[in-house]
């Protein structure tokens, strides 16, 4: 709002003082009333002022109007921005109240899916897939190359005293109580190896030795290297059923922080290493270990279970089925290879029985 200009009435007196007070002679009489001593002002000077007075009158009025009007105009102004100001408060409120809503609504959605309340949770299910998936195949692959090093430990000495001195030469924790089974779930690449070792040790610590090859070889050299060949392919299927169970202890697969997220909501813990991880990866087995603990014993589970929504019911569902049938599939996979060795056991008492009761030796 325009201040008043107060500059110009004092512009307007200035100009009417010279003239307002024309002094007249001294001891002027008046008529009614004593001598005066000092000077008045004549007649005209008194109309001169009373004219001045009437302008001064004038200017005032019109720069009255002139404030006025400025505060009018100010007013409406001041008006229009108090309304503006109230419809923006009010547009701000209206957004605060929709973001609380919204804020409201993504509490709920992180209450429903918080660790604590489902440590299952399948936000990082693709990669957590992807990572199962890699680590199946290395397993895989893991599997094979231990039963062809163990196959090839069958067949490398040529003397008794060759697999004798691999014993001796072997480190004492390959003979340690089951090494392929430690406390953590998961085997460090130094004990995957060790546990390989062990696998020579449990199924073939001195391995028949193999004979040269010769063009025409003695009957009791074609029965020896008809042995050989025998122990090796019933020696098969246990060692390649224990490295695949080594494998399955080995921490092969990558999957990324849902380890650590599972332990913490089991643990109520923000940090921390879960049981089982090896630099950064955790084996199959102790991957299905830390599954079944995140729920059975983990009493947020339960509690949590309660709270889920219908989606929520599903998704634990559908976690735990997969859960299952990934054990069933591992189970089907062991109970063929147990399946295979007491066939093997049954097909060598058979052939033992028939033998003797052919009469004939060996």
């Amino acid at each position: 709002m325009r201040k008043l200009s107060v500059s110009v009435a004092i512009a307007a007196l200035l100009a009417a003082t010279p003239t307002a007070y024309a002094f007249g002679a001294s001891g002027v009489t008046v008529t009614g009333y004593c001598k005066s001593t000092g000077f008045i002002a004549s007649e005209a000077s008194l109309m001169s002022v009373s004219s001045q007075i009437t302008a001064l009158q004038g200017t005032l009025a019109a720069q009255l109007h002139l404030i006025g009007s400025s505060i009018a105009s100010q007013e409406g102004a001041l008006i229009s921005t108090i309304d503006s100001q109230f419809k923006n408060e009010n547009n701000q409120i209206r957004h605060s109240a929709n973001a609380a809503r919204i804020g409201q609504i993504k509490a709920q959605q992180a209450l429903a899916m918080a660790p604590n309340q489902q440590p299952q949770n399948m936000c990082d299910a693709p990669g957590l897939g992807a990572g199962i998936q890699v680590g199946s195949q290395t397993n895989a692959d893991l599997t094979q190359k231990i039963a062809a090093a163990s196959n090839s430990h069958d067949t490398t000495f040529t003397r008794p005293i060759d697999a004798d001195a691999a014993v001796m030469k072997a480190p004492s924790a390959v003979f340690g109580p089951s090494p392929p089974f430690v406390p953590g779930g998961s085997l460090s690449p130094v004990q995957s190896g060790i546990a390989s070792q062990w696998i020579n040790a449990d199924t073939a610590p001195y391995p028949l030795p193999a004979i040269p090859a010769t063009s025409n070889p003695s009957p009791s050299a074609m029965r020896y290297d008809a042995a050989v060949r025998v122990d090796t392919a019933r020696l098969a299927v246990p060692q390649e059923t224990e490295a695949m169970i080594v494998a399955l202890h080995t921490a092969s697969l990558n999957v990324g922080t849902w380890p650590s997220d599972t332990w913490a909501a089991m643990t109520d813990k923000s940090g921390g290493v879960p049981p089982g991880v090896v630099n950064g990866h955790i084996s199959d087995n102790a991957l299905t270990r830390l599954q079944v603990a995140a729920r059975y014993a983990n009493p947020s589970w339960y509690a949590g279970l309660a709270t889920k929504n219908t989606q929520g019911l599903l998704r634990e569902v559908a976690m735990m089925d997969a859960v299952r049938m990934h054990m069933q599939y591992t189970e089907l996979r062991l109970t063929e290879r147990m399946a295979m060795m007491i066939s093997q056991m049954a097909a060598q008492q058979a052939n033992r029985a028939a033998r003797h009761d052919a009469g004939v030796r060996g």
